[in-house]
């Protein structure tokens, strides 16, 4: 046990005296080491004659405020002092004093106190004041000055008084000036003070305020090796290797037993608070609530980590380790719920032990003999108080919970050679020292025990150790702190009845119009489908100007894009999905003018007719441009009151701030004020973002049932900030929540997760992610970026099929909510709309001018259509920000970093050997004697290759009588062989065989040295030159920064640059130079005409007078991205993906050194440029599918550059700029007029299918490119295309071939349209391993035009995609053999029903199909007709009343029964 009994000795002599409660409440967060070098105390005056005595200098902290000493006292060693000839003493110190104080306080004072050390007749030890001084610790200007620093630091001085330091107890403020305090005349002590930041990775082993010297032992440091000068252990501290240790199987027995003792504590307690508090008994007791046991590491001085609080659960029946289980609580959490251990009411329920079978990491255990694991066992106990004291408390609570320290322990992992093993110890209470320094309730009396039986009546505690360097590796255990929570086990289905259609009124038979004949009328498709218009990044969507009469009910609005556009819009204004669609049309008031000038005017086509060349005329492009309006408009939808409660009540998971409570409700429809200035000056610097999924919401089309909808899956692909692209796994649509939207059309399902059988996963609902953004891990200036991105950024999220992999649609929201402006936590909850883009090929004009729409501009043949609402919840909450994971005093995340290298500063250089260039020192000069083949590479491969032929081997002696001798040992050797000894001689010949081989690397070595010495001096010294800078540059984001490069000859000289990295430019041009000067707040000296880019060497070049310094800037810009693209399909939990082999990585750091050379190459500096990339923010998703080996060219239009943010104030003309991250990637803009909007156009090539491409595209609006005010993502499928003819109505069939891959895989056809397209086989079937299989496929359009529909065959077991066909469609309008009119009432509660006479004209009996193109508006009685030969039937019709006033044309299609058009007949349906 002498560990334990040094640890406690340590423990004993190392304690400290605590701060005031007052100045505890007032000191910082951050600790802030610093070092006092006391050097020398000048004139002592020795006031005893004791002969040659020995001076020795203490040093306390206190504090004038509360007048109170505190912290630990440093006692310094026993120093002779030095006098010469007439002059006083002068004692020689030179001792550093290290500690670490979150105080800054100006009360703050350091006392230091000379005392002489003598020694009397018995040899004892006496000290005699001397004198003592003070100073204040933090009274300085400025910033003070690092022992990194190569500056010195100030010497100063303070006067030595007479008398004692205790004399500070009774002075009061200022004391310098006190009347009573008398200097010794000619009598000071000098000093320095600087912060210390090489202490900042030891402070966890160092108590706050705690004085330690530089010979003092610190547990857990590394000792430096003994100097006679002095040794310095904390100068440059190195930290131990750690170990990693645990314990588990934790079991506490008590003496005599537990009930006993938990009885005896609570009859003291109720005994102790019935006299403190003078009070009757009542018969109320005292209960215990909790038994918790505190485990820590403690070196002596501190606990290395915070204690962590594990609870006990009790062994019943004697059940050894018992069978509960208990949670443990890390450090830094909260407290779990868990189950009350029985109180003392319930004794017999009690067991004979309290048991922890949880596994407990020791963290910060390391390969120290001091370091030491405590036990604190500590019992919750609640004592009852009365009505009276409920009501001065205002509590309603009948008990008030106190925390009692019951026993502790202390063991030490090396006081053996224990490894892994059982441990039992005793337990310790009673007035003894305690690591915590709380009292500790007592042992029992133990006068009338042996000595042997008094040790354990305290009681034991039995543990497993198991030191994980001693066991095999396991498998780290992993906490997923993101981990989304599963679903309710049941829930209630929302019976919600169909609406009815109205009771069967009035019928009538509709009277047919006159048709010409050869001319049958067409339908006049007005207002089949309203447009509206698109922000790429700002997530609006406005109607256009134009109105229509009636829509179908799934076709919301038309996308200003071109074909194949498939974005991620924004939620939708409410109300635009019923049936009519009342409000859709709205004002205009914040769009921009569309009247678009440059693509119509022909005055600059007429102005070069003299020329030889061609003019170029305006010409509107093929492919219609994504239209694009004025951002700032609201997007997404609040949720009712009671679809708040509904969505609480579900039991999604909680999301709770550091206090455990509910974060601040957000209504997004409030338009909050953004103030950067409160997120800087906020505390909580840390931002958990969590998103949960909560419900998404089907719409329905006409004929579908609430209540008897199938289930489906779904699964969402987003990007947050910088964050990899996310995945989800595939959701169930599961319970109908129908209370969560006030929308008749949608159905409101809860996510749900799966098993891997594809049952439902039991457990909470919804899918949560979350990311936790933490200061001490963000780049300088990150922060305010971050801030800027919640401010002003969208999220947009892609909602897919997880059944057929299919997309369908897209959302967006503005992530303004988040920002929490001094708040502790904010949520927000959204009902968003997901949109879908469909697109048609249309031979008209992609784009016309309505002249009764104010010029604006129509796109025609692309639809967006709601597919649905997605419900989601949003939070960020605030956290403080780690003090111990900081390596700077201060968090500079909103600060700018540093633009300006100055070569003048300190070097690279920080010394060692020749190969320092390879095996650099972390600043210090020592390093320990290793083999040359350990710590060259080179030499160390060399080494093991053949021998080198030039080197001559050691000379074999000729001499007589030496071959027979060889001859008879070889002799010997063969037969040992052959006898199986085992244990052979050294034979001679072994020994100069081995001398040899010495001899042969001692010569390898010499050459190798010889070789590489020019190199290694010439590296010294490139290094004593070098100046590093490291930049953290995004792609498309252009880093500044300037270099300070002196001439340090006295001649003039002219200096040449050289590197070799194609994105690292040198800024010629001074204008360029001044716009990143102001750009990044640089007062730096511009000069016109610097450099000479035309020199006979091609490289810049600048002449420098003797001693002249300039400045030169440099850019870094890069369109290096990752253009990996993962496989279409959710993410697997259970069928992980094999990795796949590791590629050039864009994200990987690298070094770029530029020269600056003169012109005899001689080099003058030399700065290595550290280039970590970061990733960058994506603000918008394209996807567009296209044929495969073919061209995708498009267009999309952006507003006015005025508009744009950041944007210059523009002259006549404007232009933005555009950059590709993939140079195979064409994109281009052209200038403008300002005020009108711009395209900006692409061209892609697409390979085989399915080949999926990815690039970025960087929009600027500077020509300069220093940052992107967008980045587009665009992800381009390559799909096999199949062309089919098709009449509108009628049914056109074709065959697919489907071949099957390397293994037998069960699959299923799919369709994006299925009211359009079917396919046979229609269920799954089995795909065997390279067989063919046939797909029949049937489509029947309801429009007329081009439309492109996909075909997906999917692997039903792993989800993967198979195959996909792009069919395009092209449909053509049938014959209309007969017209009809209609008049209807608009409002008409229960509609209309109608009906048509048909015959049957042929002379046998024939069965007919019905159906039409507008379902929405329109429902047959029956849909199938048997007519008899030369008979004729009436077709039954049922109108659905309309809201809105104006006409629609509906086309009725009567087909055979191989859904071949017989007929089509033309009603004409006027709202009115």
């Amino acid at each position: 046990m002498s560990k334990i009994k040094a640890w406690k000795e340590l423990l004993l002599k190392k304690s400290k005296l605590q701060l005031a409660y007052d100045r505890q409440q007032q000191s910082g967060e951050i600790s802030t080491p610093f070092c006092i070098s006391i050097r020398n105390v000048e004139g002592l005056v020795q006031k005893i004659d004791t002969g040659q005595a020995e001076f020795e200098i203490s040093m306390s902290l206190f504090d004038v405020t509360y007048k109170q000493f505190f912290g630990h006292t440093w006692h310094g060693p026993a120093m002779q002092a030095k006098t010469a000839a007439g002059q006083k003493l002068r004692l020689n110190y030179n001792q550093n004093v290290y500690l670490h104080t979150s105080l800054n306080d100006l009360n703050i004072i350091a006392v230091l106190e000379v005392a002489a050390v003598t020694y009397g007749d018995n040899g004892k030890q006496e000290r005699h004041s001397c004198g003592w001084g003070l100073f204040r610790v933090f009274k300085y200007e400025g910033d003070m000055l690092d022992t990194n620093s190569a500056s010195p630091a100030p010497t100063q001085k303070i006067d030595i008084y007479h008398g004692s330091p205790r004399a500070l107890l009774y002075m009061e403020d200022p004391i310098e000036s006190n009347e009573y305090l008398t200097a010794i005349s000619g009598c000071q002590l000098y000093y320095t003070i600087r912060t210390h930041k090489s202490m900042v990775k030891i402070m966890h082993l160092v108590p706050e305020n705690f004085l330690v010297g530089q010979q003092d032992t610190v547990p857990g440091i590394m000792e430096v090796a003994k100097d006679p000068t002095g040794s310095d252990n904390l100068r440059k501290p190195k930290l131990l290797k750690t170990l990693q240790c645990h314990i588990d199987q934790v079991s506490l027995n008590m003496l005599p037993q537990l009930d006993k003792f938990e009885e005896e504590l609570c009859k003291l307690l109720n005994e102790d608070r019935i006299n403190r508090e003078n009070k009757v008994a009542d018969g109320t007791i005292v209960a215990v609530i909790e038994r918790r046991l505190q485990i820590g590491v403690h070196n002596g001085l501190c606990y290395v980590q915070e204690p962590q609080c594990v609870y006990l659960a009790l062994d019943h029946a004697g059940q050894g380790m018992g069978t509960r289980r208990t949670s443990s609580l890390r450090r830094g959490g909260t407290l779990p719920s868990h189950s009350r251990s029985p109180s003392v009411g319930s004794l017999g329920s009690l067991g004979s032990a309290l048991v922890l079978k949880n596994r407990v990491e020791l963290e910060g255990m390391c390969e120290d003999p001091m370091m030491t694991v405590v036990f604190m066992l500590e019992y919750v106990v609640g004592e009852p108080i009365s009505s009276e004291e409920r009501k001065l408390l205002n509590t309603n609570s009948r008990s008030q919970s106190h925390t009692v320290a019951v026993r502790w322990a202390a063991w030490s992992p090396f006081n053996s050679n224990t490894r892994n093993s059982d441990i039992t110890i005793q337990m310790l209470g009673g007035p003894t020292i305690c690591p915590d320094s709380v009292h500790v309730y007592k042992n029992p009396p133990t006068e009338m025990q042996e000595l042997s039986a008094a040790k354990k009546a305290a009681g034991s505690l039995t543990f497993n150790f198991v030191n994980e360097k001693f066991q095999k590796p396991q498998g780290e255990k992993s906490t997923n702190f993101h981990q989304a929570a599963s679903l309710l086990h049941q829930h209630k289905h929302l019976s919600t009845s169909q609406a009815s259609m109205g009771t069967e009124g009035e019928s009538s038979i509709l009277n047919e119009i006159p048709v010409t004949p050869g001319k049958p009328p067409m339908p006049r498709r007005t207002g089949t489908a309203q447009s509206y218009l698109s922000v790429p990044g700002s997530g609006q969507f406005v109607p256009p100007p134009q109105a229509s009469m009636m829509f179908p009910q799934n076709q919301v609005f038309a996308q200003g894009t071109q074909s194949g556009y498939s974005p991620a819009p924004t939620p939708m204004m409410s109300g635009m999905v019923s049936s009519g669609y009342p409000g859709l049309m709205q004002s205009m008031n914040n769009m921009y003018p569309m009247e678009i000038t440059h693509l119509r005017d022909p005055v600059s086509a007429r102005m070069g007719m003299g020329s030889p060349e061609l003019n170029e005329l305006p010409f509107t492009p093929v492919h219609a441009p994504i239209m694009v309006t004025a951002p700032n408009m609201t997007s997404g939808q609040g949720l009712s009151r009671a679809a708040y409660a509904k969505l609480y009540n579900a039991g999604f998971p909680p999301i709770l701030d550091r206090n455990d409570e509910p974060p601040e409700v957000v209504d997004p429809t409030d338009v909050a004020t953004f103030v950067m200035g409160n997120e800087e000056a906020d505390d909580l610097q840390c931002n958990e973002i969590t998103l949960q999924f909560l419900a998404f919401s089907k719409m329905l089309s006409s004929g579908d049932s609430p209540t008897g909808s199938k289930q489906g899956t779904v699964f969402f692909t987003f990007q947050f900030y910088k964050f990899p692209q996310v995945t989800t796994e595939r959701l169930l649509l599961g319970t109908v929540e129908g209370d969560l939207s006030m929308d008749p059309q949608c159905l409101p399902c809860l996510l749900q997760k799966l098993n891997n059988d594809g049952s439902v996963l039991k457990g909470l609902p919804g899918y949560q992610m979350k990311y936790y953004m933490d200061p001490n891990y963000l780049t300088i200036g990150e922060g305010r970026l971050f801030v800027k991105y919640l401010a002003e950024g969208t999220l947009h999220i892609d909602v897919w099929d997880g059944d057929s992999l299919l997309l369908i649609g897209s959302c967006s929201i503005e992530l303004k909510p988040l920002c929490r402006q001094g708040r502790e936590a904010v949520q927000v909850t959204y009902e968003l709309d997901v949109v879908a883009t469909e697109y048609s090929e249309t031979d008209q004009e992609p784009m016309m001018t309505d002249p009764n729409a104010g010029a604006a501009v129509r796109p025609v043949g692309v639809q967006a259509l709601m597919k649905g609402r997605l419900h989601l919840r949003m939070a960020n909450v605030g956290y403080e920000a780690d003090r111990k994971a900081r390596t700077t005093g201060s968090i500079q995340i909103f600060g700018t970093p540093q633009k300006v290298v100055d070569q003048r500063g300190k070097s690279s250089f920080l010394g060692g050997s020749l190969n320092a260039g390879i095996t650099r020192m972390q600043g210090t000069k020592r390093n320990k004697a290793m083999p040359l083949t350990a710590t060259n590479q080179e030499l160390a491969s060399l080494l093991n290759t053949n021998y080198d032929k030039s080197i001559r081997p050691l000379e074999e002696s000729n001499r007589e009588g030496d071959s027979a001798k060889q001859r008879k040992l070889r002799r010997m050797e063969a037969l040992r062989k052959l006898e199986g000894s085992e244990n052979q001689l050294q034979t001679v010949t072994s020994f100069r065989q081995e001398k040899a081989e010495r001899m042969q690397n001692l010569r390898t070595i010499e050459l190798y040295r010889s070789e590489n010495k020019r190199d290694g001096i010439l590296n010294m010294l490139n290094q004593a030159i070098s100046k590093e800078y490291t930049i953290h540059p995004c792609m498309g984001t252009t880093e500044f920064f300037e270099f300070v490069l002196t001439n340090p000859y006295n001649v003039k000289h002219t200096i040449n640059l050289e590197w070799e990295d194609a994105d690292l430019n040198l800024i010629t041009d001074a204008r360029e130079w001044r716009y990143f000067k102001v750009l990044n707040n640089l007062n730096t000296p511009v000069e016109e005409g610097m450099f000479n880019t035309q020199s006979s060497s091609l490289r810049p070049e600048i002449f420098l007078r003797p001693k002249e310094t300039v400045h030169v800037p440099f850019r870094y810009l890069t369109f290096r991205a990752d253009h990996s693209v993962q496989s279409q399909g959710p993410h697997d939990p259970y069928h992980p993906k094999k990795p796949e082999t590791k590629k050039e990585n864009v994200m990987d750091s690298k070094i770029i050194k530029i020269h600056f050379k003169t012109e005899e190459n001689k080099p003058v500096a030399i700065l290595s440029l550290h280039v970590a990339p970061q990733p960058h923010i994506v603000d918008q998703t394209f996807r567009f599918h296209h044929p495969e080996q073919s061209f995708l060219k498009k267009s999309i239009r952006l507003p006015p550059v005025s508009n744009l943010p950041n944007a210059p104030i523009a002259g006549e003309m404007s232009q933005i700029f555009v950059r590709c991250s993939d140079p195979n990637v064409i994109c281009e803009t052209r200038m403008v007029p300002s005020g009108e909007p711009m395209d900006m156009s692409f061209k892609v090539a697409c390979g085989a299918s399915p080949q999926l491409k990815k690039f970025f595209i960087a929009i600027y609006t500077d020509h300069y490119q220093s940052k992107p005010v967008q980045t587009w993502q665009f992800y381009v499928h390559s799909l096999q295309r199949v062309d089919v003819q098709c009449v509108e109505g009628q049914t056109s069939r074709f065959s697919l071939i489907l071949r099957g891959t390397q293994a037998s895989r069960l699959v299923k056809c799919f369709s994006s349209q299925p009211k359009e397209m079917q396919i046979k086989p229609n269920q799954a079937f089995m795909l065997p391993a390279g067989a063919v299989q046939e797909i029949n496929v049937g489509v029947r359009p309801l429009q007329v035009g081009s439309k492109f529909l996909y075909l997906n065959v999917v692997d039903t077991e792993y989800h993967q995609l198979i195959r996909t066909w792009l069919v395009c469609i092209s449909c053509r309008a049938p014959l209309v053999s007969k017209a009809f009119e209609l008049m209807l009432p608009v409002g008409g509660g229960k509609g209309s029903n109608k009906r048509i006479s048909y015959m049957n004209p042929y002379p046998t009996k024939k069965t007919f199909l019905l159906c039409s193109n507008r379902d929405d508006l329109v429902q047959f009685r029956d849909t199938r007709l048997e007519i008899g030969a030369m008979e004729s039937a009436s077709i039954g019709l049922r109108f659905a009343p309309s809201q809105t006033p104006g006409s629609t044309e509906i086309l009725v299609f009567i087909n055979d029964e191989d859904d071949k058009n017989e007929e089509t007949f033309c009603i004409k349906a006027v709202y009115s």
